[in-house]
């Protein structure tokens, strides 16, 4: 009897484990890769756990934003890449919490909220990544080309694609 107890505890223990269940991830939701990313047409794998399916394509661009569409499980998700719309499976392990974005437009960029001085304008497609943002300003850090250095800006939230309109942190 008193095996019985534990065995029922172990068990309730493991079947109930968050990290078991990759339906425990909201979705829809925005990640980012921490590394160079395949973007594949599939999920399944073989015996010795290689990815059989095709690559589609393949993003060199660290932080890039994806729209999880899909858990699939815990190695795997079903995403859109937001320029494209383009849906592919990636690898979850490569992905990350960092909050990437892409300017949809040119965008006039801002000292602050409150002041809103002029400091930049972004030009279309700008890559960087969300440091923060209130309901409708982002923190938006962006790697400048010419002296590799980032800057960091005030955007309106509805000029990026990378963050929902009700997303605060």
């Amino acid at each position: 009897m008193k095996y019985s107890f534990i065995i029922f505890v172990l068990i309730s223990v493991l079947f109930n484990s968050p990290l078991l269940f990759a339906e425990d991830y909201p979705t829809p939701r925005f990640v980012t890769n921490k590394n160079e990313i395949n973007c594949r047409s599939g999920y399944m794998v073989d015996e010795q756990g290689t990815p059989l399916g095709s690559i589609k394509y393949t993003y060199l661009k660290k932080y890039y934003p994806f729209e999880v569409t899909k858990n699939i499980n815990d190695q795997w998700v079903e995403a859109k890449d937001p320029l494209t719309d383009e849906i592919c499976f990636l690898y979850r392990p490569i992905l990350s919490g960092v909050r990437g974005a892409i300017t949809i437009e040119e965008v006039l960029a801002y000292n602050n909220p409150r002041e809103k001085k002029v400091i930049a304008k972004l030009a279309k497609h700008v890559h960087g990544i969300i440091k923060k943002a209130d309901s409708v300003y982002a923190l938006f850090e962006v790697e400048v080309e010419d002296d590799g250095k980032t800057r960091k800006f005030y955007v309106p939230k509805d000029k990026l694609i990378g963050i929902y309109q009700h997303e605060m942190f």
